[in-house]
C-alpha cells in the first residue's frame, strides 16, 4: 500500500474516532440550563420546609374556602318578613303577657288568687263554724247540707269541701234577697275546684232567711241559710 493510501486511512479513522467522542460527550448546555436539569438549590429548601409549606397552602386554602362561603353568605338575600315576623310575635307576646298580668293585680307572684276580705267581716272570728260538701255535676249538683241554722248578728264561717268532679263555689244572697248584687257574700276566689276547699265568712244582723246557691249550677245547687 502507497503512504498515501495509508494516510487517507488513517485519517478517516481519526474522523471516526473524534465522531465517536462526540457522541459520546453530552451536549453542551446553555446558561441556566444546569439549574433546569440538575437538582434545584431551592428544593433543599423547600424539602426542609415542607411542613410549613403545607401549613401554608392549608391556611390558603382554608381562607379562600372561608372567604367563598362569605361571598355566598353577602349574596344571600333575606326577606325582610322573616325578620320582621319574629319580632312581630314576640312582641304581641309581651302585649299578651302584660295584659294578663295586668288584669291579675290582684293575684300573688305565684300565680294563685290572693284574696281580698270583705270588709263587713274582715279581722273578724267566726263565732260558729259550719262544714258544707259540694258535690255532683250539672244536673245532679247539690250542697250537704243545704239548710244552716244560726243566730243573727253572728260571724258565720262556712266550710265548703268540693268532692264532686267539676268547679263549685257558694254565694249568699245579702238583705236584698237578690244574687249578683253589691251586698252579696262571695268568696274569693269564687271557685272551688275538685278535691279543695274554700271558707266563706257571713255576718247579717238581721233575721231572716237568706238563699245561697251555686254560681256554675245556680238552678239546682242551692240552699238557705236561716238566721233566728
Amino acid at each position: 500500500m502507497s503512504g498515501k493510501a495509508r494516510r487517507r486511512r488513517e485519517a478517516r479513522r481519526r474522523a471516526r474516532q473524534r465522531r465517536d467522542e462526540q457522541m459520546a460527550e453530552p451536549p453542551p448546555q446553555e446558561e441556566g440550563a444546569e439549574e433546569a436539569a440538575g437538582p434545584s438549590v431551592e428544593e433543599p429548601a423547600r424539602t426542609a420546609a415542607g411542613p410549613e409549606a403545607r401549613h401554608s397552602r392549608a391556611a390558603r386554602k382554608r381562607a379562600k374556602r372561608s372567604g367563598g362561603i362569605q361571598e355566598r353568605v353577602a349574596r344571600v338575600h333575606v326577606s325582610p318578613w322573616l325578620i320582621a315576623t319574629p319580632v312581630v310575635a314576640i312582641g304581641v307576646g309581651i302585649v299578651a303577657v302584660l295584659v294578663l298580668t295586668s288584669g291579675s293585680s290582684g293575684t300573688t307572684g305565684g300565680g294563685s288568687p290572693s284574696p281580698t276580705p270583705d270588709p263587713r267581716v274582715a279581722g273578724l272570728t267566726p263565732d260558729v263554724s259550719f262544714n258544707i260538701d259540694a258535690g255532683g255535676e250539672v244536673n245532679n249538683a247539690f250542697f250537704g247540707p243545704d239548710t244552716i241554722t244560726a243566730n243573727a248578728g253572728d260571724v258565720i264561717e262556712l266550710v265548703v269541701t268540693n268532692i264532686g268532679s267539676v268547679s263549685h263555689n257558694l254565694r249568699v244572697a245579702g238583705p236584698d234577697d237578690e244574687y249578683d248584687t253589691a251586698d252579696d257574700f262571695e268568696m274569693p276566689p269564687n271557685v272551688i275546684i275538685p278535691g279543695e276547699t274554700q271558707r266563706l265568712v257571713v255576718k247579717l244582723d238581721q233575721p231572716g232567711t237568706y238563699r245561697f246557691r251555686c254560681d256554675f249550677h245556680p238552678l239546682v245547687q242551692t240552699g238557705t241559710l236561716v238566721l233566728e
